[in-house]
Formats: structure tokens, C-alpha cells, sequence
């Protein structure tokens, strides 16, 4: 369970406790669900923007999501019968360990929306891949192409952390580059 869920639920049960305790009190029951929900609404709003954000955590929890997702499509890909989507799925759950740990060296307000986003991705392939395998064998060649293009494209997004290192490794090279070039070594005669 993620801190906004343990948020809302503490929220929701100390209204009902406040509700159940003025009402046992003999406060009439509009009054006591009224004054329930206003301790709710302020419970939430101490928890969720007085505490201290517990982002690291959700972002952990993107993370184990995203593995838990990559697991079940490694485990799903070798019933696809299209050995180079099959290729091309493992080649993706392989990337992803990398993706996340470029999202680790993210700021946590930019790295947790991504994960999120990363993780509704993976999401959507999963239920695609389980779905693909069921019609795999069908008449409709065009939507079977189709699919198994789309389900390609997950090695593609899981090696962007590749590239994204390869393009910082070449713009530190070129600047090292650059830096030597302006600073030729000495004559030592």
C-alpha cells in the first residue's frame, strides 16, 4: 500500500471513529457525520500536505511494480510464436534494471512521475502480450502484424537509458575533446 492510500484510508477511519464517538455521545447523527467528515477532510489535509512527503517509498513501490510487470512478460514471451517479438521482449525485460536506474539518478518529483508512467507502460504491454497470445494463430494477419510490431517497440522504450548514456558519453567526450584540443601539451625543449 503507497502513503497516499494509508493517507486516505487513516482519513476515512478517524472520520468514522469521530462520527461513532459523538454519536454515541447523543450528538444527533447529522451533526456527527457532518463533524466527521470536517475531521476527515482535516486529517487528510495534515497527512497529505503538513507531514513530510514520503515520495521515495512510492517511488520504490513504481519500481518493484515495474519488476513484477517485467517478470510476468519474460515468463509470457516464450509462448509467442514469432521468435523475433520474442527476441524483442526479453531483449526489453533485460533493459529494464538500466531504465531504472537511470530513473534512480532522477530528482524523486521528476523520477516518480516518470516510473508511473513507465510502469502504466509496462502495464499496457503486459495485457497486450497476454491478450496477442490468445489470437496469435487468428485469420487477421494485420492486426497480428500489428501487435507483434507494437509488442517490439518495449526492447525499443527499456534501451533508451543505452542511449541516453551513449549520447552523454559522447557529449563528455567531445567536450574532453575540445578541452585537449585548446590545451596542446607543451614543447619540452
Amino acid at each position: 500500500m503507497t502513503p497516499s492510500q494509508r493517507t486516505i484510508l487513516s482519513a476515512l477511519a478517524a472520520g468514522a471513529v469521530g462520527f461513532l464517538v459523538l454519536f454515541a455521545f447523543g450528538v444527533t447523527w447529522s451533526i456527527a457525520a457532518l463533524l466527521g467528515i470536517v475531521l476527515a477532510v482535516s486529517l487528510w489535509f495534515t497527512l497529505n500536505y503538513l507531514a513530510p512527503s514520503d515520495k521515495q517509498s512510492e517511488l520504490d513501490d513504481s519500481f518493484r511494480q515495474i519488476n513484477k510487470a517485467a517478470t510476468t512478460i519474460r515468463a509470457l514471451s516464450p509462448r509467442v510464436t514469432d521468435r523475433k517479438t520474442t527476441a524483442c521482449l526479453q531483449s526489453g525485460c533485460d533493459g529494464v534494471p538500466g531504465m531504472i536506474a537511470m530513473i534512480r539518478t532522477r530528482d524523486v518529483n521528476v523520477g516518480l512521475p516518470l516510473a508511473q508512467r513507465s510502469l502504466a507502460y509496462l502495464t499496457n504491454v503486459e495485457s497486450t502480450l497476454e491478450a496477442y497470445i490468445d489470437v496469435q494463430h487468428g485469420d487477421d494477419s494485420e492486426y497480428i502484424r500489428l501487435g507483434q510490431q507494437e509488442l517490439r517497440r518495449f526492447a525499443d522504450f527499456t534501451s533508451q537509458p543505452d542511449k541516453d548514456l551513449s549520447a552523454r558519453q559522447m557529449d563528455e567526450f567531445i567536450s574532453s575533446l575540445t578541452a585537449l584540443n585548446m590545451n596542446p601539451p607543451p614543447e619540452l625543449t
